[in-house]
C-alpha cells in the first residue's frame, strides 16, 4: 500500500532548474519492490532512496522533459499498488 502527504494530490508546480522531491510511505508483506516511472520508463536523472517503509524520488535541476505524470509503483507477490503525480514546470524555455 502506498500513502503520501495530501500536498502531493494536487499538481506539483516547479520553476525550471529547481529540485523536485516526492516521498511516499510503502507498506506490504513481503516488502514491495518500488519503482518510479514516467511514460512507463524509469524516471531519468533521478535519485531514488528506498527503505523498508518509504521511497523518495529527487530530481535536481528539473527541465521540461519532467513535465507530465510520474507514477510510483509498489509490487510484491500479493499484488500491486500505484500512485500518480502531476508535474508542471514553469518558466522554462527549450534553449540551451
Amino acid at each position: 500500500m502506498i500513502t503520501y502527504d495530501d500536498k502531493f494530490k494536487s499538481a506539483q508546480k516547479l520553476k525550471g532548474g529547481s529540485t523536485l522531491t516526492i516521498s511516499v510511505n510503502v507498506a506490504g508483506t513481503p516488502t514491495p519492490k518500488v519503482s518510479w516511472l514516467q511514460a512507463g520508463e524509469p524516471v531519468t536523472g533521478a535519485t531514488i532512496d528506498t527503505k523498508d517503509n518509504y521511497s523518495t524520488l529527487t530530481v535536481k535541476n528539473v527541465s521540461p522533459k519532467l513535465a507530465g505524470q510520474i507514477e510510483v509503483k509498489a509490487e510484491n507477490k500479493v499484488g500491486t499498488d500505484s500512485a500518480t503525480f502531476t508535474i508542471e514546470i514553469k518558466g522554462l524555455t527549450n534553449a540551451g
